[in-house]
């Protein structure tokens, strides 16, 4: 049978706040806003500039369209440039309290949004929120008007609540911050595990880029021709590794893959270490110096390779 709504009490008399994490947060962020009453006036301050700001484009927008008006064509307006500093704040609607924008500053770290379709949902279902906005005499502001003031509070202000909150900490006794405990969590998302064959591919990808760069200590870049060809080989043969897991004779391919992809690498960088000048001597030719002459006469060591 389904409970007729009507019989029943519509309103408690008495409400009282739930015993939970939410109120438990709501006490702290209370003990430290009072604790350090200036973060209050520092989020009243931002809300002033917001509002200046604010005011600032209006004005401007207006001056711009007078500027447009058709009926005077003759009649030119000059457009002033106004500063923040010009603008002064006059009576108008009242806007979201300081003290509000505070609390869903917190809230907004502790739930994780303002305006979100869940976060909003328990914010307007919660007993506990409805119940200390009561007792405060405040009312729940629309999501729009709230996230615009909560992105208005500065980063120093943000700063002047975490100062606060670990003073708090401090003066409550929960920590006395003479240790640091560290701990670390290995977390593995869209990686991928290195192998023989990428390691080898890098590499060579390494060695031509350093040696196309060669002109920062004064030498002569090392010749690219042929390399960027030699390089796709290279993805190429590795690419074909990586596609024989799982197949079927799997390893005599992929030993054969590897031989000539290590056969290819010892040329690129045998190729790699002709060109840049520290490889061995052309034939015919005799061993390099153990220093080569620089663009300023100055001689630097250049290493020969095995």
């Amino acid at each position: 049978m389904v409970p007729d709504l009507a019989n029943r009490p519509r309103q408690l008399v008495f409400l009282t706040p739930v015993e939970s994490q939410l109120n438990d947060f709501l006490n702290e962020i209370h003990q430290i806003a009072c604790l350090e009453p200036s973060i209050v006036e520092r989020i009243d301050e931002d809300l002033d500039l917001h509002a200046k700001k604010k005011k600032l484009l209006r004005l401007a927008d207006a001056e711009f369209l007078a500027g447009q008006t058709p009926d005077l064509p003759k009649l030119q307006l000059p457009l002033r440039e106004r500063k923040i500093d010009d603008i002064e704040l006059e009576t108008g609607r009242p806007r979201t309290d300081a003290y509000i924008v505070y609390l869903f500053l917190m809230l907004r770290g502790f739930n994780g949004g303002c305006k979100d379709q869940h976060a909003r949902l328990l914010l307007e279902e919660s007993i506990t929120l409805s119940l200390w906005l009561e007792h405060l005499g405040l009312e729940l502001a629309p999501a729009s008007t709230l996230s615009e003031n909560l992105n208005a509070v500065s980063n120093q202000t943000r700063s002047l609540i975490h100062q606060g909150q670990l003073r708090f900490i401090l003066q409550g006794g929960l920590d006395d911050f003479q240790k640091c405990f560290i701990d670390s969590t290995a977390v593995e998302a869209n990686t991928e595990r290195p192998t023989d064959s990428t390691i080898l591919v890098r590499l060579i990808a390494r060695v031509c880029t350093t040696g196309g760069n060669l002109h920062r200590l004064d030498l002569a870049d090392m010749n690219q021709i042929g390399l960027l060809e030699q390089q796709e080989e290279l993805r190429r043969l590795s690419q074909q590794i990586h596609f024989l897991d799982g197949k079927a004779r799997g390893a005599a391919k992929r030993k054969k893959l590897y031989f000539q992809l290590l056969r290819r690498v010892a040329q690129a960088a045998q190729t790699s270490a002709v060109r840049s000048g520290v490889g061995s001597p052309e034939p015919g030719g005799s061993r390099r110096s153990a220093t080569e002459p620089a663009s300023d006469g100055r001689r630097i060591p250049v290493p020969h390779c095995r």
